[in-house]
């Protein structure tokens, strides 16, 4: 009882990696769940052809990545200008607060 054990086949993953040609290894769930709609719509007679959900599934894929990209650098301008704000406002309240002090202390000796 020697045999080798196969790792059961994943159609739908395989799907996914033959449409969006990549590894099937690299495909996500969102992606092998557009293949399983494509596998059962054809395993249940639809008819017309479905890959324009992977064409729209792509570039929302790409888009996604560009929009995470342009949020990231505008989150880390964002967080850079509060820092500079709190920075430059907690600065001056201290001034203020150590004049008021100075001044305190000067007119009551």
């Amino acid at each position: 009882m020697s045999e080798k054990q196969e790792k059961p086949r994943d159609i739908h993953t395989e799907k996914a990696a033959e449409v969006f040609s990549i590894p099937s290894g690299d495909v996500t769930s969102k992606q092998r769940e557009l293949a399983k709609a494509l596998n059962f719509h054809n395993l249940y007679g639809g008819t017309g052809d479905m890959s324009f959900l992977y064409a729209d599934a792509q570039k929302n894929s790409e888009q996604t990545a560009k929009h995470k990209q342009r949020f990231n650098k505008f989150s880390e301008l964002v967080y850079r200008i509060t820092t500079h704000f709190i920075a430059f406002f907690s600065g001056y309240f201290l001034y203020q607060l150590v004049h008021a002090v100075k001044t305190i202390l000067a007119n009551n000796p």
